[in-house]
């Protein structure tokens, strides 16, 4: 079935006038069937699909059911098996519609965005200086449809109504912080240019990592501390950790995928470490620098020009990237051996110290990326360690998942019953 825009607020195919949400899942199913990826199918939802749709509801008589209707049908398009991004059906709804550069996925959401876009258009047809469109704007139907628009716009905290697209992507984004599995993603805005991979549609990562990334920047993969949550029930993590198992103790501590966590960090360090030597540097790989303090093994060194900059890379840091990157900048640069040998062995004048510290969730600190920006390396490079960061850690998922490991702890345990 053809769909076309009418400009009168209707929806018209070739048998007739038909109902949006009839439009809306003939072009969502068309898209589904489509041989693309998911990620290419986000983008094509995000920035061609939705915005498709917005003159003709502006135009159409103002139902808040109806937006409701329309805004289900595009979440059941993404979530659930069926859906193109296997997100849960417990996902935040603020995780669509938060602006991507604040850790979302950056879609429209009709019921907020269609009643703002009324009381703007109508606002801007009142002061219009044409005595035509001050008429047009002001007869029964315009009337009725500014009112319920007022009546039926999104307020916030403080009851201010939501008008602009400034005010809109602010409230998406204040709703998704406040949620308990958006909150590690508070600080995503201080380093914006990482998050392009989730809404540019680039083949950077397979279609699984992909939607495994994305539920695990919004803590959706499933764990038993996310299955019983509210609910009471066993969520000891089943490698016998003695530990809550959650999506943090997976990824990040449990022994069982200690191996997988190694070959993460050493992953992103060989990127940084190619990246550099590309620019010219000179690249020590995890010298052993013996102190005073005792033995110092920095992940990278690098050396041009009689400068040196001693960078430690890590894969953590989700309450806050910020002071992680402090912490382990702190390690080294307290350390004056370090320094001394640099300049002994490498003739270097001035020695810097840094980090690359990057969240499970695929932030990256704001110190941090001062740190590769001083280097040389480029926004595309961040984005780069970040998305080989995000597919290791979809494989840690995976080994956890397949592997029988056990900790030594619950084995001494049960053998010595």
């Amino acid at each position: 079935m053809t769909l076309l825009r009418a400009n009168l607020g209707a929806f018209i195919s070739p048998w007739g006038i038909c109902k949006p949400e009839v439009a809306l899942e003939t072009l969502l199913r068309r898209l589904k069937m489509s041989k693309l990826k998911p990620q290419q199918k986000l983008f094509v939802l995000r920035t061609h699909l939705l915005p498709k749709l917005t003159h003709t509801l502006v135009m159409h008589p103002m139902l808040v059911g109806l937006l409701d209707r329309l805004d289900r049908a595009v979440r059941k398009f993404l979530c659930g098996k069926s859906g193109i991004l296997h997100l849960p059906a417990s996902t935040p709804k603020a995780f669509y519609y938060a602006p991507v550069k604040d850790g979302g996925l950056g879609l429209m959401e009709f019921r907020t965005t269609i009643p703002a876009l009324i009381v703007r258009r109508f606002d801007k047809m009142n002061d219009s200086p044409c005595l035509a469109v001050r008429a047009a704007s002001g007869n029964t139907a315009n009337m009725n449809r500014i009112r319920l628009a007022q009546k039926f716009i999104r307020r916030d905290e403080l009851g201010n109504p939501v008008v602009d697209c400034v005010q809109i992507r602010s409230y998406h984004s204040e709703k998704l912080h406040r949620s308990f599995d958006g909150k590690p993603l508070m600080r995503a805005s201080e380093v914006p240019s990482v998050h392009s991979w989730v809404a540019d549609g680039k083949l950077m990562m397979t279609g699984q990592a992909f939607c495994e990334s994305l539920n695990i920047r919004i803590n959706a993969l499933p764990t038993l501390a996310r299955f019983l949550r509210g609910q009471t029930g066993r969520k000891e993590c089943r490698a016998g950790c003695n530990a809550v198992e959650s999506l943090q103790h997976v990824l990040q501590v449990c022994p069982r995928t200690h191996g997988p966590r190694i070959m993460r960090h050493d992953k992103v360090a060989n990127c940084i470490v190619n990246n550099l030597k590309q620019r010219g540097y000179q690249v020590l790989e995890q010298p052993r620098i013996r102190t005073s303090e005792g033995l110092r093994k920095p992940d990278i060194i690098a050396i041009k020009n009689a400068e040196a900059t001693v960078v430690d890379v890590l894969i953590g840091g989700s309450d806050d990237p910020n002071t992680a990157h402090r912490s382990k900048v702190t390690y080294y640069q307290g350390n004056q051996d370090i320094t001394v040998f640099l300049r002994q062995e490498y003739e270097v004048e001035r020695v810097h110290f840094g980090a690359t510290v990057i969240t499970p969730q695929g932030l990256l600190a704001r110190k941090s990326a001062k740190t590769l920006e001083q280097l040389g390396l480029s926004k595309s490079v961040w984005k780069t360690l970040v998305v080989r960061a995000l597919e290791h850690t979809t494989y840690i998922w995976h080994v956890f998942n397949k592997s029988t490991a056990m900790s030594w702890r619950r084995r001494r345990n049960k053998y010595s019953q």
